[in-house]
């Protein structure tokens, strides 16, 4: 076998693997070029909407909220405080009162 009925014999075989190795080149860069422009219009969809929210001074809004939470909580246990120590006197009035004879 020579190198012409080499050639003749298996040019058409390489040619054909590399035709078949670039599409599935092409569509496999295709999908991922793809996929980076959809996560692209994501992405700033999701900027914008940080844009908008800071613009209405949500974030700002919701520190303030947190903190008079923070505050309503203090005075909440501070209020359980005082209503458990006003719950311990009344049940040591009424273990006074049970017992006869003593005043």
């Amino acid at each position: 076998m020579d190198v012409t009925d080499f050639a003749a014999t298996w040019a058409p075989l390489i040619i054909s693997l590399a035709v078949a190795i670039e599409t599935v080149w092409s569509r496999a860069n295709n999908q991922l070029e793809d996929k980076i422009e959809a996560l692209q219009a994501k992405l700033g969809e999701v900027q914008s909407w940080k844009d908008r929210l800071q613009g209405a001074g949500l974030t700002k809004r919701l520190s303030m909220v947190e903190s008079r939470q923070r505050k309503d909580e203090t005075s909440l246990v501070s209020v359980d405080h005082r209503l458990q120590a006003v719950d311990d006197r009344l049940e040591t009035v009424i273990a006074m009162l049970q017992q006869p004879g003593q005043s």
